[in-house]
């Protein structure tokens, strides 16, 4: 069984692409990258599951693990599974620490734990019918294995005729091997594909059989990496003929609960009181949402993938992205307005899976009328607009003549814009005072606004402390900024700052003709992306982004210019760069503009397109860290 955890704003690194749509039935291969390797490694995985004629489903798992040090030996020493009660049941066979010298020491009855329910604070995922069980071995240290084989019967599919299995080996652990049997009815419409492993089928007796082989090795991660998938092995089934397939089945049992009762029909006038245009009235119902539900996820029965009832949701005021879905729809149908729900993953992937696999891991509404998506679980960011989350990624819309495979809007330069104007002050003595005034738009208005946010009233100078000691910087100011306004995606900010100890050696001195305070990520040095290495194999996060930085340095009076930047232009595949510099006596007046366009998916750049972009990046990098020397006479 698979599920579908809402994901608010998560910036997922690639490598767990999907470990929240995951059912834990097998380890989590790709739980974090390469130091894992030194302390454990994974020896064997087999997965052999038969698919009967009613989509029920019956499955042997075994797993063998390794310890490498002491730390991997507290690893391995312990392994948890899930399962949900009301649709499957799941025993523990066999376990056993296998020590160095072969004996073999078996998990006694006690030392299998139950745990009936998963409760968790705030945002996290709370289901309390998921059952799990906790297998502690005995005697584990460095060197021994342990071992668990386990059953499980699927009973029923959470959604109607949808089996599915998903695993990928990432590039956490060495995994020496990795097999998997499966079979089901010759007439079963089942799709399986795999990617880096031997597929090999058959068939026998009525029923058709796939065997797939393979292991991997660990390896370092890559900075900002994304588009995994298209280098990891993975493999993958589901019953279901095609993703469209999987957005019917979705969208058939989301519609089912879109019931428009009185009470429903009432609040949609009201909230659309006045409101003329469908866009009026569909903004007025997602600011209502916005203002008015919380997020919470809590699954009850099928609830991984079906939402709750609509009179419930509305009754609680809370719900996860199915039921802001539901609570959105629902509302927009009573004011005469069509709408459709959207499978969307949230993590750092443009990858579309090649079957209806369980990939996805959130949910929007999209509005054919308008040609518009909305999520209706981000209360921060102002209708017709998307979440960086959410934006650029292929999609799966349930409209009602079928689902249609999508994708939601890129952001353009300007949707993700910084504006920074400063004049920095520094005397002989190695003093600095710096006024910086930051404006920003779109995206980045939105990160402005969720920081800012979090600094209580009064709290202006521990808020410039808090900055400057990110940055290693010692010194004090204050922060001035208009109220945060949700409805629209601008904000801006005016700081005052005063270093006492900003130059160590002011009598002759190296430094950026911008100064920075590093730990504000709106400076053009902050937004280039990694160093790339020359065999860099992943795909890599490229947000658009436009920056203009406007700055004043005046040195200290009498201060000698010993050497300064050139003014540099680069444009070349996607990168528009220019900076000025003027000196006008002791003060360096300058400028400069850096923007990234859309890639050809939008906001990931292949191998390929960050080879094309790597010589004007270099370039604008060896720009931004230039310095300016002086000395004093």
């Amino acid at each position: 069984m698979a599920m579908l955890f809402c994901q608010k704003f998560q910036r997922m690194v690639q490598s767990t692409l999907l470990l929240c749509t995951l059912i834990v039935t097998l380890p989590a291969t790709a739980q974090g990258f390469g130091s894992l390797a030194s302390q454990f490694r994974i020896t064997q995985i087999e997965h052999h599951e038969d698919i009967a004629a009613d989509y029920s489903s019956k499955s042997t798992l075994i797993l063998e693990r390794q310890a490498l040090s002491d730390q991997g030996a507290i690893v391995v020493g312990k392994y948890d599974v899930s399962f949900h009660p009301d649709l499957e049941s799941l025993e523990v066979v066999e376990a056993y620490t296998e020590k160095v010298d072969g004996q073999k020491i078996p998990v006694l009855p006690q030392q299998i734990n139950e745990q009936k329910g998963f409760l968790a604070p705030g945002t996290q995922i709370s289901w309390p019918g998921l059952n799990s069980f906790q297998i502690t071995f005995s005697q584990v240290q460095n060197g021994d294995k342990t071992y668990v084989r386990y059953q499980k019967t699927t009973h029923r599919p959470a959604l109607p005729q949808w089996l599915t299995h998903y695993d990928y080996l990432g590039n956490a652990l060495d995994i020496l091997s990795y097999k998997v049997q499966l079979s089901a009815p010759m007439e079963m419409p089942l799709e399986v594909m795999s990617q880096g492993m031997t597929l090999t089928s058959s068939t026998e007796n009525g029923r058709k059989h796939w065997q797939i082989q393979g292991r991997s090795s660990s390896s370092s991660d890559e900075l900002q990496m994304a588009n995994g998938l298209k280098i990891f092995p993975y493999w993958m089934y589901s019953t279901l003929p095609s993703r469209l397939a999987l957005g019917d089945a979705f969208t058939q049992a989301l519609r089912q609960k879109v019931q428009i009762t009185p009470e429903i029909q009432t609040l949609a006038n009201q909230i659309t009181q006045g409101q003329n245009s469908d866009f009026d009235k569909a903004q007025a119902i997602a600011r209502w949402i916005a203002k008015e539900m919380r997020y919470v996820a809590i699954f009850v029965g099928t609830g991984g993938y079906v939402p709750h009832n609509l009179p419930d949701i509305l009754k609680n005021r809370y719900g996860d992205c199915k039921d802001h879905t539901l609570l959105m729809m629902g509302l927009l149908k009573a004011a005469g307005i069509e709408s459709a729900p959207t499978l969307i993953n949230t993590a750092n992937a443009d990858w579309t899976p090649p079957i209806a696999a369980a990939v996805y891991n959130h949910v929007l509404v999209y509005i054919p009328g308008l040609k518009l998506f909305h999520d209706p679980t981000a209360s921060q960011i102002p209708f017709g607009k998307l979440p960086w989350s959410d934006s650029a990624k292929p999609v799966v819309v349930g409209l009602p003549s079928g689902s249609q495979d999508m994708r939601t809007p890129a952001f353009a330069a300007k949707d993700n814009r910084v504006q920074i104007q400063s004049v920095w002050r520094m005397d002989a003595q190695g003093r600095a005072q710096a006024d910086i005034n930051v404006a920003t738009w779109g995206e980045a208005a939105t990160t402005m606004q969720n920081k800012l946010s979090q600094i209580p009233a009064g709290f202006s100078g521990a808020a410039v402390q808090h900055f400057l000691k990110a940055a290693g910087l010692k010194g004090k100011g204050f922060i001035q900024y208009p109220p945060v306004q949700r409805l629209t995606q601008e904000q801006s900010l005016s700081t005052q700052i005063t270093l006492p100890h900003f130059l160590t050696t002011p009598e002759a001195a190296s430094v950026n003709p911008h100064p920075m305070v590093t730990s504000l990520p709106v400076y053009v040095l902050n937004n280039l992306g990694p160093q790339l290495d020359k065999d860099r194999r992943f795909d890599m996060l490229c947000t658009p982004i436009s920056i203009e930085e406007s700055f004043e340095l005046h040195l200290p009076k009498d201060a000698q210019v010993l050497s300064m930047p050139k003014d540099t232009q680069q444009n070349q595949a996607g990168i528009t760069y220019r900076s000025s510099y003027r000196q006008e006596g002791a003060s360096i007046v300058g400028q400069r503009h850096f923007e990234r366009a859309p890639t050809a998916s939008g906001h990931i750049c292949t191998v390929q397109e960050l080879e094309q972009r790597r010589d004007a990046l270099d370039a604008v990098r060896k720009d931004v860290r230039s310095t300016l020397l002086f000395k004093l006479p």
